[in-house]
């Protein structure tokens, strides 16, 4: 928090010594991301409740649930929006084509990977996954990526995504600060995800 009062100890009148430290910067953010945690509660109940219904009325003529994924990514939209030092920075997106299908694979650190990956226009489907990645990089593929790929005759997407895992500090309270940044990597061609062998 900006411009906020260093922490200070507080003198217990009573033992004439310093019985604790006050940090008015930590308690306000605490109090804040306490805050934001049952708005988003809120919010999520609502949308839940939308796409129930949405799902419920559009099925018949949507049985890809494209009108459930806009919803999501408007909540999506709306949770990264509201705080005012959060920023998200899309790269790559030139290599995406909306009339394709991709199995897309990216560097899985944290929970906050799911709605980060909603600034992608693709409207996608979460699948089986393999580790997290320690370090935030893509590694080597796991094998089941390319078996669906593969089965699927489609492109691989690689995506990686940075930032994602200091949304939420150790202490579970927000980074207010936090900057994220998704790039998209050009596609492997379904021709080199058909001749590479899998284990």
């Amino acid at each position: 928090i900006p411009n906020a009062p260093p922490c200070r100890f507080r003198r217990d009148p009573a033992a004439g010594r310093h019985g604790g430290r006050e940090c008015p910067a930590k308690n306000a953010e605490t109090m804040i991301s306490a805050v934001y945690y049952i708005f988003l509660v809120l919010l999520c109940t609502f949308f839940m409740i939308l796409s129930a219904l949405a799902l419920v009325v559009c099925y018949p003529f949507d049985k890809g649930r494209r009108v459930v994924h806009e919803l999501s990514r408007i909540l999506v939209r709306t949770f990264f929006a509201i705080p005012p030092r959060w920023r998200q920075r899309v790269e790559g997106l030139e290599h995406v084509d909306r009339k394709k299908s991709y199995v897309i694979v990216l560097n899985h650190n944290t929970v906050i990977d799911i709605p980060t990956l909603y600034y992608i226009l693709l409207n996608f489907r979460w699948g089986s996954k393999g580790t997290r990645s320690k370090d935030g990089e893509i590694h080597r593929f796991k094998a089941g990526a390319f078996t669906l790929a593969r089965e699927a005759g489609v492109e691989i997407l690689p995506v990686v995504l940075d930032g994602t895992k200091t949304l939420i500090r150790k202490n579970a309270m927000f980074n207010w600060g936090n900057r994220i940044t998704i790039r998209v990597l050009p596609p492997v061609p379904a021709a080199k995800v058909v001749s590479t062998e899998t284990h």
